[in-house]
């Protein structure tokens, strides 16, 4: 009788194991995932994403399984382990109470063993080692058992559900399948780090991810360097500033550089006879061009230029004036990266230049999560009170900069190398910095 019983109760471990297998494995599980392989031709895997689509009411099948199956292995094996061990014991000549507690301890001790083991942790392991494999195999027998004890268990999770709504949690009967992009971001720099992903596609799908976040006031090119023209000025002004700057298109604003009236492109004022050009203004050459405003984020920019089929926008600031310019190739730079057109020189200045004294050299124009990323020991945080790491200098001083402020920060000190006006133009970024690291009079604590 008691091999019965030892037979019985390791079947019922492994129907422990079926169910712990199955509640893992649907957990791990994505369903998108599983829709890649029915599309394939994986028709079995219909059955995974019923699971899926139902997961609250399979995982609690599972539940009811496995406690089902513990219980009754707890009561077969632990009579079959006593039956055979009992008389074992006793031969040690040790008084009947202890024997019997000795084969107690040692029957419950070795089904516990056996029930952990091969009903718990192997099936576990194998479910997150291998999940769609091992829901693919066992999916269509559990809505079998699902199907066979559905009073049971719609029963018992609506009891549950209405203790969770008495908290004001509602449940949900299937886990959300979609990532926001700061999730999405997250497992592509993990991937990335664990080598899954290689850098270049990492960093290129993370910026894509981050490009919607950004607003027009991210990549502008602030008024201060905007290269214009009063809509009067001659044709032939155009043509000069162009082959002095390389740039082919120019705002043109009338009275006031807050009031930008178009754009004119090189193509059209060379077109002009030469004779005409010192008469001819350029405002009768311009086109429209498109104005937002700073917060409008970048993929709707993209969308807008695109739709226009423009090459630039004005950006404007909250009170209507000219707050500086984007064009369509800084949106893709901002995927891609540096991009040369056939006006750059091919001199494309570095986002930060590093010193053999391995010290970082670096626009204050630029923004602080271009330098965290390109500068690694550097770390500043964002700050919606600035824009550009001159911004943060200032921020952090309180006062216009001067040459030689330093400013510490995570990773080391902030030195402004170089002032234009009362505008950050260079810093210096000393790495690891320490306690003897020399601080001016014009430094702050950060």
């Amino acid at each position: 009788m008691e091999w019965i019983l030892l037979v019985v109760g390791l079947l019922l471990i492994l129907g422990t194991g079926f169910f712990v297998a199955m509640e893992f494995a649907l957990v791990a599980l994505d369903q998108s995932a599983v829709q890649q392989e029915i599309e394939k031709g994986d028709y079995k895997g219909k059955a995974v994403l019923q699971c899926l689509k139902t997961l609250s009411t399979q995982l609690s099948s599972c539940q009811l399984g496995i406690t089902i199956t513990t219980l009754l292995t707890g009561y077969t094996l632990d009579i079959a382990l006593q039956s055979m061990a009992v008389g074992t014991i006793s031969s040690w000549g040790l008084s009947e109470s202890v024997a019997r507690v000795l084969t107690l301890v040692f029957s419950m001790g070795l089904a516990t063993a056996l029930s952990m083991i091969m009903g718990e942790l192997i099936p576990k392991n194998m479910a997150i080692a291998i999940s769609y494999p091992t829901a693919r195999a066992l999916a269509p027998y559990h809505l079998l058992f699902t199907k066979m004890m559905g009073p049971l268990v719609r029963s018992m999770n609506g009891a549950a559900n209405k203790i969770l709504n008495l908290f004001g949690l509602e449940a949900k009967e299937e886990l959300s399948s979609a990532r926001t992009p700061e999730e999405l971001s997250s497992m592509v720099r993990r991937s990335a780090d664990q080598g899954t992903l290689d850098s270049d596609t990492a960093r290129f799908v993370d910026k894509t991810l981050s490009f919607a976040e950004l607003t027009a006031v991210d990549v502008m090119t602030s008024r201060r360097q905007i290269q214009m023209l009063e809509d009067t000025a001659p044709v032939s002004d155009v043509i000069e500033l162009a082959r002095t700057t390389g740039h082919s298109r120019f705002p043109l604003y009338r009275e006031d550089q807050d009031n930008v009236v178009g754009v004119v492109h090189l193509k059209k004022a060379v077109a002009v006879p030469e004779d005409i050009r010192p008469t001819l203004e350029a405002g009768a050459l311009m086109e429209d061009v498109l104005r937002v405003p700073e917060t409008v984020h970048l993929d709707s920019l993209l969308m807008q230029l695109r739709e226009g089929a423009l090459q630039l926008a004005i950006v404007l600031d909250e009170y209507g004036g000219t707050a500086g310019m984007t064009t369509l190739e800084d949106l893709v730079e901002e995927i891609v990266g540096e991009v040369s057109d056939e006006h750059d020189t091919g001199n494309t200045e570095e986002l930060a230049l590093k010193l053999g004294s391995g010290d970082w050299i670096f626009s204050g124009l630029r923004r602080p999560d271009e330098v965290n990323e390109y500068i690694e020991p550097l770390t500043v945080m964002e700050n919606p009170a600035f824009e550009t790491m001159g911004g943060f200098m200032m921020h952090a001083l309180r006062r216009v900069p001067e040459e030689g402020d330093t400013v510490p920060v995570d990773g080391g000190i902030l030195r402004v190398e170089k002032m234009e006006q009362r505008r950050v133009d260079r810093l210096r970024f000393i790495p690891q910095a320490t306690e003897n690291t020399e601080i001016t009079e014009g430094s702050v604590r950060a």
